[in-house]
């Protein structure tokens, strides 16, 4: 084997492990992004969770009240 044998094997096997790099960056990314989205969605649906109790509570509480000084008249 000669010099130019040998630098188109370590050339073709750098290459190859750039292109693995490259892939698994990329892999990683994803599963970042879809990581990320399914928090963000899940704490979104918690916070409506959240608002749409307190939005009940505040209306039961003003309809207790209503009825409270419904009686009193």
């Amino acid at each position: 084997m000669n010099d130019a044998q040998a630098d188109k094997i370590l050339d073709s096997m750098v290459a190859f492990i750039e292109q693995h790099g490259k892939e698994e960056v990329a892999r990683i990314e994803k599963t970042m992004q879809d990581d990320y989205t399914i928090g963000k969605n899940r704490y979104i649906a918690d916070e409506k969770a959240k608002i749409a109790e307190d939005f009940k509570n505040k209306l039961d509480k003003e309809e207790m009240q209503m009825k409270i000084d419904k009686s009193k008249q």
